[in-house]
């Protein structure tokens, strides 16, 4: 089972990376831990009212862990990720960017 420590140090995080440059002006609102994800709310700098949520699950499938997003349209993006991948602040925000580049499109 998944386990973020520390958490809450990513909300008030800016969302953009060098390698999506698509991402920009958003910021992690709030997360909230469930018994089965990682619930992140994502929102616009200069609009409150666009807000997007990622989950991270906390179950493995295989190796990897499910990362899903919702955006605006309501389409659901889905990334598969490594614990590897998500084991620093920087790693796991580049995953956000990774997935809204594709609910933003």
């Amino acid at each position: 089972m998944l386990s973020i420590k520390n958490y809450e140090n990513i909300i008030g995080c800016y969302v953009e990376s060098k390698w999506v440059p698509d991402v920009k002006n958003f910021i992690v609102r709030d997360i909230e831990e469930t018994n089965n994800a990682y619930l992140i709310r994502i929102g616009d700098q200069k609009n409150s009212s666009i807000n997007y949520q990622i989950n991270i699950e906390r179950s493995l499938i295989g190796d990897n862990y499910e990362v899903w997003g919702w955006g605006i349209n309501g389409k659901p993006q889905r990334y598969m990720t490594t614990k590897t991948g998500i084991n620093t602040i920087k790693r796991t925000i580049g995953i956000f960017c990774l997935v809204l580049s594709k609910m933003i499109k």
